[in-house]
């Protein structure tokens, strides 16, 4: 039997899990909505695992609105991604006659390329393997879209209340640069960092698509 000339690790269910999060932006996308753990006495963004057959992009806003009580969406970005287009993407941009037009997504070059309004997840964080297995966890660049935005109370220090979060988090929204400040652990200041260069258009070098994720 030949040797695969790759490296594998393999981890069979149940030794990895996914979790999913978001870096949530304000509507003005000046601030971000960071969580106080009460018992952990930890600054943190909002993440949890990913529930059977959810997709990681709906675990990450389901999770988000557990945690923080407010209600919000993907924020399309242009980033870098190894992903290829869809087939709904193809014909938008005239790629493909039909079904069964001969140039499919194998022809794509595996490649980062750069790509407009995507709603991938730009950032993904590896745990282990430790006593508890595997643990991937996916972040998503997010933006609150709640209807009751704007009559909800904050303090000075940028305490939120009444947002209806889980009763073991405190809801802080501080300035971009205030909320890396605060977070506890150095992983979640380089998510927010990474983030907020994508938002700023700088986080992309790659070749530029001419296929817009816009299409899905």
């Amino acid at each position: 039997m030949a040797a695969s000339r790759h490296i594998f690790r393999d981890y069979p269910n149940p030794t990895f899990l996914e979790s999913a999060g978001g870096v949530v932006f304000d509507p003005t996308r000046t601030k971000i909505i960071i969580l106080y753990a009460i018992e952990q006495s930890e600054f943190v963004l909002p993440k949890g695992r990913r529930d059977i057959h959810e997709s990681r992009a709906a675990a990450a806003m389901r999770e988000v609105y557990e945690e923080t009580g407010l209600q919000a969406e993907i924020l399309p970005t242009c980033m870098e991604t190894r992903a290829t287009p869809s087939l709904a993407m193809f014909k938008a941009n005239n790629q493909l006659v039909d079904d069964h037009d001969p140039r499919t997504v194998a022809d794509v070059p595996n490649i980062p390329r750069r790509v407009e309004q995507c709603k991938e997840p730009f950032w993904l964080c590896v745990r282990g393997p430790n006593g508890m297995g595997l643990k991937l966890i996916w972040w998503y660049t997010c933006i609150v879209k709640d209807h009751r935005w704007g009559s909800f109370t904050v303090d000075r220090d940028g305490k939120m209340y009444e947002t209806g979060s889980e009763y073991k988090y405190e809801v802080f929204m501080l300035d971009i640069d205030k909320a890396i400040e605060t977070l506890t652990f150095q992983g979640d200041r380089d998510v927010v960092r990474k983030a907020v260069e994508i938002m700023d258009g700088n986080g992309s070098e790659g070749p530029e698509d001419k296929i817009s994720m816009a299409c899905l």
